[in-house]
């Protein structure tokens, strides 16, 4: 499966120089726990609602300190072509529970959250189940049948 069908579209994003009280808002507005930060359309950041925590914490003023601390450059990526292996490898080498997705001019496309993953793999499993139970009657169904005629051979062999 690629990304977009799993990505959160549209993407909420805020500025580097934007405050951590901004951020909060925007996060509550829109009920998101992150936001991507760009300079000018390119995403070059992403702040969770654990860094306003931890931000505010540390005793930032929630008025006053911008979130361009939160800009470590290289900013890690998932691409639109990206399988879930390769997106769940980046999350996991980046210690990153979300990633910014980009479309092939390097535009932003979204935003594919662990949550995401973890929800699709949960609906992969029920379905795989699903068929495994069918499989496992019809195969019991099957052996049945093939034990009943045995045994019907037994009988009339018998009789």
């Amino acid at each position: 499966m690629s990304l977009s069908g799993l990505m959160k579209t549209p993407v909420q994003t805020i500025a580097a120089t934007a405050k951590i009280a901004e951020a909060a808002h925007l996060m509550m507005k829109h009920s998101v726990g992150a936001l991507v930060i760009v300079e000018g359309a390119k995403p070059v950041g992403m702040v969770t609602d654990r860094d306003l925590v931890r931000m505010i914490a540390e005793g930032l003023d929630a008025n006053q300190a911008s979130l361009d601390a939160l800009v470590r450059p290289p900013l890690v990526t998932a691409s639109v072509d990206d399988d879930l292996s390769a997106i769940t490898e980046k999350m996991h080498n980046a210690g990153v529970r979300r990633l910014p997705v980009l479309a092939a001019d390097g535009s932003l496309a979204g935003v594919v959250s662990l949550d995401d993953i973890v929800v699709l793999l949960g609906h992969e499993l029920s379905e795989i189940g699903r068929e495994v139970s069918h499989l496992s009657g019809a195969l019991k169904t099957e052996f049945l049948h093939e034990d009943g005629v045995k045994f019907r051979s037994f009988l009339i062999k018998r009789s």
